[in-house]
């Protein structure tokens, strides 16, 4: 059998009708990272919104939410938590519902609405992305979440983990996105190799030199730890709620 995997570094650059596609939407530093750890540690589901007033309305009406997010990187004035996911602890976003805005992941969320099924991935859960996409055998879309409308290494090179995973099992094929971020994957983990840590390459990609400025580098080796977790989110559109496998009766739509 052979796969297709397109990959779209940008969500301005995904096809506005993606039926009949599987879809990962991806930001690894850090919004689809932080999405996977709240719920690892028992957040009920997350609302992403594109700006800060739909967040902050969505909340008000859900007596049981929290505010999450980022503008820049750093924490919204009023809301309850940043964009780092070790802040996400059980003790705080269990049972709870997250509202939750970001500068470039909820654009890649938003870009992905029209697929059948939609994934948030990031290297901490790649190993169950990789496997669902697997047992789905729809056609593959990737839209990477870039860094203020540039793309970014980071999401490319997650990117093309997906892609080197599904190399290794059968014949795929790939746009040339997809093929250039395997060739990235590729180099990155030749490095691995010769003592360059996961985290290291990240942390001189741009997002990766954003949080460095801004004192944030524990989130980007939190991010490199690849299948930390095996939780799988996955976004409904008809709710608007992004929840685990088991949330959403575990398969696709």
């Amino acid at each position: 059998m052979t796969h297709s995997i397109e990959l779209f570094s940008l969500p301005a650059d995904a096809p506005r009708r993606l039926a009949g596609k599987a879809t990962v939407a991806v930001d690894v530093l850090r919004a689809g990272t932080t999405i996977i750890t709240a719920l690892e540690n028992g957040a009920a589901s997350l609302k992403p919104c594109i700006d800060i007033e739909t967040t902050r309305h969505s909340a008000a009406e859900n007596s049981n939410s929290l505010l999450g997010g980022e503008r820049q990187g750093l924490m919204i004035s009023g809301f309850d938590l940043s964009n780092s996911p070790e802040s996400y602890q059980p003790q705080i976003v269990a049972g709870r519902q997250i509202c939750f805005t970001t500068t470039n992941g909820t654009k890649a969320i938003e870009a992905s609405r029209t697929s059948d099924v939609i994934l948030i991935g990031s290297f901490i859960n790649l190993t169950a992305v990789c496997r669902r996409l697997e047992q789905l055998q729809l056609p593959i879309s990737i839209i990477c979440a870039g860094t203020d409308g540039d793309p970014t290494l980071e999401d490319n090179l997650f990117g093309g983990a997906i892609c080197e995973w599904f190399t290794q099992k059968k014949k795929v094929q790939m746009n040339p996105a997809a093929f250039a971020a395997r060739e990235m994957w590729r180099t990155a983990t030749r490095q691995r190799d010769l003592g360059v840590s996961l985290c290291e390459t990240l942390c001189h990609t741009q997002g990766g030199k954003n949080l460095v400025k801004l004192n944030l580098a524990p989130d980007i080796e939190f991010a490199a730890a690849i299948d930390r977790f095996s939780i799988l989110p996955i976004f409904d559109p008809r709710t608007g709620l992004i929840g685990t496998d088991v949330d959403l009766n575990g398969g696709p739509r």
